[in-house]
Formats: C-alpha cells, sequence, structure tokens
C-alpha cells in the first residue's frame, strides 16, 4: 500500500469505523427493521465513518506533541503526516460527515450536529481531564447510535440502548486512560465486575422474556471477547492494552446483541458482519 494512503488510515483509525457503522445498523434495526430506506441508511453509515474518521483525525492534531514524546510512530510526530494536513483531514471529514446527515433527513442532522459538538468538546478539552473525557466520549458513542435510530420516529423506550453504550465507552475511555497506570490490574478487576455484572442482567432479561431469547448467542460472544483480557489483565498477565482493544471490538457485537434482543437473530447477524473486516484490518492499523 503506498506509504501516504497508509498513513492516512492509521489516522482515522480504519479497523474502529466499522464499530461506528455498527451503531448505525443496530440503530436502524431498533427503529425502522423492516421499512429501512436504501438511501438514508448509507448516507447515515457514511456520515458516522467519516464523523468518527475526523474526531480521530482532530484527536491526533490536538495531541501531535504529546504524541512527539510517547507516541513517536503515530502519522503526525513520525513525519509520514503533516499537522497542516492532518487537520485539513480532520476538518473535511467532519463537515462532510455532518453535511451526509442533514442530507439523510432532519433529525439526523441535528444528532450529528451534536456528535459534532461532543467530538471537537472531547478532542480539544475534556479528554485532559478523566471524568471529563470519559462523559464526553460515552456521549459521542450514544449520539452515534442515535444517529442510526433517527432514520425513523424514536420510542422512548429504545433511549435504553443509546444509554448501555454511553456507560460502555465512557468505561472503556477510563480502562484506555490508564493503560499504562501503576494500579491497571485493580482497574481491569472492578471492569471485570461491573460488565460481568451487565451480561447477567442481560442474560436474566431473556429469561424472563423481555428480550429476545436469540439475543443470547449475541451476549454470549460479547462476554467470551471482552472478559478473558479483563481477567487476565487483572491478574497481571498482560497490560490492559489487549484488554482495550478487544473492548473496542466488543462494540460491534454489543450492537448486535440490542438489534437482535429487539428484531431477532437476523438483525443482530447483519451487525455482527462487520466484525470481520474490523478484526481483519486490526491487524494492519492500530485500534488505538
Amino acid at each position: 500500500m503506498n506509504p501516504a494512503a497508509a498513513a492516512v488510515l492509521q489516522l482515522v483509525r480504519l479497523p474502529n469505523l466499522f464499530t461506528a457503522m455498527a451503531d448505525i445498523l443496530a440503530g436502524a434495526a431498533l427503529t425502522a427493521w423492516g421499512g429501512w430506506q436504501p438511501l438514508p441508511l448509507l448516507t447515515l453509515l457514511f456520515a458516522s465513518s467519516a464523523l468518527y474518521g475526523g474526531g480521530c483525525a482532530l484527536n491526533d492534531w490536538c495531541d501531535r506533541n504529546e504524541d512527539a514524546a510517547q507516541r513517536p510512530n503515530r502519522p503526525i510526530p513520525s513525519g509520514r503526516i503533516s499537522p497542516a494536513m492532518a487537520f485539513a483531514i480532520a476538518l473535511l471529514l467532519l463537515l462532510t460527515g455532518t453535511g451526509a446527515a442533514l442530507i439523510a433527513g432532519r433529525r439526523s442532522g441535528l444528532v450529528a450536529l451534536a456528535l459534532l459538538l461532543l467530538i471537537v468538546v472531547y478532542d480539544c478539552r475534556a479528554k485532559k481531564r478523566p471524568l471529563p473525557g470519559a462523559l464526553a466520549m460515552g456521549g459521542c458513542r450514544g449520539f452515534n447510535l442515535l444517529l442510526g435510530m433517527s432514520v425513523a420516529p424514536l420510542t422512548p423506550g429504545l433511549l435504553i440502548f443509546p444509554a448501555c453504550s454511553f456507560l460502555y465507552v465512557a468505561i472503556l475511555t477510563v480502562v484506555a486512560d490508564r493503560e499504562t497506570a501503576p494500579d491497571a490490574a485493580r482497574t481491569a478487576g472492578w471492569v471485570l465486575g461491573v460488565l460481568a455484572g451487565a451480561a447477567t442482567v442481560g442474560a436474566t432479561l431473556i429469561a424472563r422474556g423481555l428480550l429476545r431469547l436469540d439475543s443470547a448467542p449475541f451476549l454470549l460472544g460479547f462476554a467470551a471477547l471482552t472478559l478473558p483480557p479483563l481477567y487476565r489483565a487483572g491478574r497481571g498477565e498482560h497490560g490492559l492494552r489487549p484488554a482495550v482493544r478487544q473492548l473496542i471490538l466488543g462494540i460491534v457485537l454489543l450492537d448486535a446483541f440490542y438489534a437482535a434482543s429487539i428484531r431477532g437473530a437476523a438483525a443482530g447477524l447483519l451487525v455482527l458482519s462487520l466484525l470481520a473486516p474490523a478484526l481483519w484490518l486490526g491487524k494492519k492499523f492500530s485500534m488505538t
């Protein structure tokens, strides 16, 4: 691959774009399964990917001085992309993504504008402080799921799903921020407990018939993907970096579980199909 193209794909975190698209498919399945309009859905898939990639590019531009000392292999400090080019890429993607969502519809445009604001707040200000950073990043993921749900009128009860994504990604952000902390093993331990408890709640809801039974394999897959690396990190067998990667990929399985819990296995499998390219590309490009 051309080195310049590879640098751009690393800048925008190419594997992670599939987790953003998973939010869109899951949100659309929750609100409009069986009544999808292809053009608005494809437009929102593009919008979400552009906003996510633009946010990653802006993040690296904001961190360029810190990365020069701590992460010199990233595209900007390594000299493969200039700061000016990275900022231009970020601006282009963020504006294009927001514009695409506006084209998809008024509801989608309003959600995208809120998402754009959260991205800028996180990258330029909130991430410097642990709690605001975690809340802002969780908000970005919750609004990205809402972007997918904006293809149809929203049933208030479905807001539980963006709320769950908000909490999950806020926790993920805490874990990522503490990759090199002295008490990283303790962080892995409490996150393991929280996610295991959440999975137990999900299983209980399935057992009581409040969620569809055919969502159970997706919940099991989520637990199998995310809990073992946290357990090993808690035991000190390795650091938190492998757990962070699995937690990011776990977003796809979480979205598949959402879709299947309301619309059935077919919807879940459609979302889950995005895991394969994310896994394959994750071997070639950094996810963090």
